[in-house]
């Protein structure tokens, strides 16, 4: 089974690969400048990670981002348009959802979580050091699809068991439970 995660950007994509118990995972950079060449470009990255993929786990959008954000849009209906004509399935993790299954909590104005928080939790949780926060945000994707699908050595923590109840609340299709 071959699961991907992604962490959309215009200027520096995050992607993480599991299949056949190998991991790999890196960065699209080098991004041309022009509204379509970066979205097509970033689309033809991605979908070349995500060949033969049987789940994808895509960021969702930040709600309070900045005059980038129509892109962004633009790039993620992009991204999902295009795995919805190959028959790809896929989900949408916001955020939020995304930084409580990595570090316990969604953050909040009290408590933020910051970038280096989750480069620090995706080490101290599944051992995968990086310095690249869309790395990270990749690596804590491709976990959630790993999760469920597949039995975890560890069991989950409550804030991962709410993640993955609400996921699959919201997308039916995905795996209701795992089993040995």
């Amino acid at each position: 089974m071959k699961l991907v995660g992604i962490d959309l950007s215009l200027t520096a994509t995050g992607w993480a690969v599991y299949s056949d118990n190998l991991a790999s995972f890196g960065v699209i950079r080098d991004v041309p400048s022009g509204t379509h060449a970066r979205l097509d470009y970033v689309r033809g990255k991605v979908l070349e990670q995500c060949l033969e993929a049987d789940m994808v786990a895509i960021e969702g959008l930040a709600y309070d981002a900045y005059d980038t954000e129509r892109e962004r849009a633009g790039q993620q209906w992009l991204v999902r348009h295009s795995l919805w004509k190959r028959g790809t399935k896929y989900f949408l993790v916001s955020p939020s959802t995304l930084k409580k299954y990595v570090c316990g909590h969604g953050g909040s104005k009290e408590r933020k979580i910051t970038k280096q928080m989750v480069i620090d939790d995706v080490f101290h949780n599944w051992g995968i050091e990086t310095t690249d926060d869309n790395i990270a945000d990749a690596v804590g994707l491709v976990h959630i699809a790993m999760a469920l699908n597949f039995p975890q050595p560890i069991p989950p923590t409550k804030a991962q068991a709410e993640v993955l109840k609400t996921l699959r609340a919201a997308n039916r299709w995905l795996p209701r439970t795992v089993t040995p």
